[in-house]
């Protein structure tokens, strides 16, 4: 979760990958929907919590109201629940759908830093370790009643917790300069220490092991037929969710905006909304590649959505010093025009197309040719792209 990104990799380390790169404030937790195939995680620093699949594909913005400071979060996918903890100025705990509705505060008194949080899958139990009041406690997890404190310390600093089993496991930092302790779950008093000297930088502890992975619902199979998110709501019922254009009235299409705006931010084109300034989702996926984007500047726009095919977007690479054309599902990149007029380098890049945009209608809908011009003369570098 470091430098601002969400990777995954294998347990053996022999493969590593990073699924979400850009847009990230701080993300301070991350849970598996295992079963519907999806990774949830808490932005500390947006106060937002998003959704995306496992591969980091069709990322999307479920809960961006009424949060302050989330950390940690954990998922119940048979129940088809989201938990997570909040650091604001109310410290609490909070409850929802896994598409984000029915959103609830299970826990807001005698409670002040909620640092990790964790789900008794057995006995449907949400324990929690606050590191200002040094205890681990636990409630149920349907209603938030029957709160029981399960560990009160002195001198601790409790950064998570897990349960598994009839054990709860968690990390103090302040104890033997680092340590993971494990208790029984109804009572820890007579805690194990398992490991020591571990630093001050210890901090999450997670359970690995496939019998926790237990449950089905409706988006398991075929993605519960949505084509591009499946959110469990429990009862047998989902949500069909389109991270990247709307929803059609068959509940499980994703159909393409008309028109979005489109914007560069020197190695990423990303987009937003044209009218809803509180839709926080791309209208179509963001797309970076360090291998063909250094520093976009313009940017011009075909919109050939009439025809069969996809619109084109045309972008200038200061770095390369070129003329680049892409459609706008990343496929079929070219160079259009290359660097090696490099008498007109500096002028062409950042000026070629605003001079397309303008005469958009003449350039490239009703041409198969792109002119450049330059100090009001035309210069005949033309290039065929149909």
């Amino acid at each position: 979760m470091g430098f601002n990104k969400i990777s995954r990799a294998k347990r053996d380390q022999t493969w590593k990958e990073d699924i979400i790169t850009n847009g990230l404030g701080r993300v301070e937790g991350i849970a598996i929907d295992w079963i519907a195939g999806n990774i949830y995680w808490t932005d500390h620093g947006f106060n937002l919590i998003e959704v995306a699949r496992l591969n980091g594909s069709f990322r999307y913005v479920i809960i961006s109201q009424g949060l302050d400071q989330p950390r940690s979060i954990a998922v119940h996918p048979e129940k088809g629940y989201l938990f997570w903890t909040e650091w604001g100025q109310m410290p609490c705990i909070g409850k929802a759908r896994l598409d984000g509705s029915e959103k609830v505060i299970l826990v807001s008194m005698g409670i002040t830093w909620p640092n990790g949080i964790s789900i008794d899958y057995e006995e449907n139990k949400l324990y929690w370790c606050d590191a200002r009041t040094d205890k681990i406690e636990r409630i149920d997890l349907e209603t938030g009643g029957n709160r029981e404190m399960v560990l009160s310390g002195s001198n601790v600093d409790m950064f998570s917790v897990a349960v598994f089993g009839a054990y709860i496991y968690w990390s103090d930092r302040a104890h033997a300069n680092g340590s993971i302790r494990r208790g029984h779950k109804n009572d820890a008093t007579e805690a194990v220490t398992m490991r020591t000297g571990l630093g001050v930088n210890l901090k999450e502890v997670k359970i690995f092991n496939r019998v926790r992975e237990k449950g089905t619902n409706v988006c398991e199979k075929d993605n519960g037929g949505c084509q591009q998110l499946c959110l469990y709501r429990g009862n047998s019922r989902r949500t069909c969710t389109c991270a990247h254009g709307y929803l059609a009235e068959d509940g499980v299409t994703c159909l393409r905006h008309e028109g979005y705006l489109l914007y560069s931010g020197r190695t990423i084109l990303k987009s937003i909304h044209l009218s809803d300034e509180t839709n926080l989702n791309s209208p179509i996926r963001p797309y970076e590649n360090p291998h063909y984007f250094k520093n976009v500047i313009a940017l011009a726009f075909d919109y050939n959505q009439r025809r069969k095919g996809t619109n084109r977007i045309f972008y200038s690479d200061a770095h390369f010093g070129n003329i680049q054309l892409i459609k706008d599902n990343w496929e079929d990149r070219q160079v259009i025009v290359e660097s090696k007029y490099n008498i007109f380098l500096n002028t062409l890049v950042k000026m070629s197309i605003i001079c397309i945009s303008r005469e958009i209608r003449m350039v490239i809908v009703c041409s198969n040719y792109i002119f450049l011009s330059l100090y009001s003369r035309i210069m005949h570098l033309c290039y065929l792209i149909c």
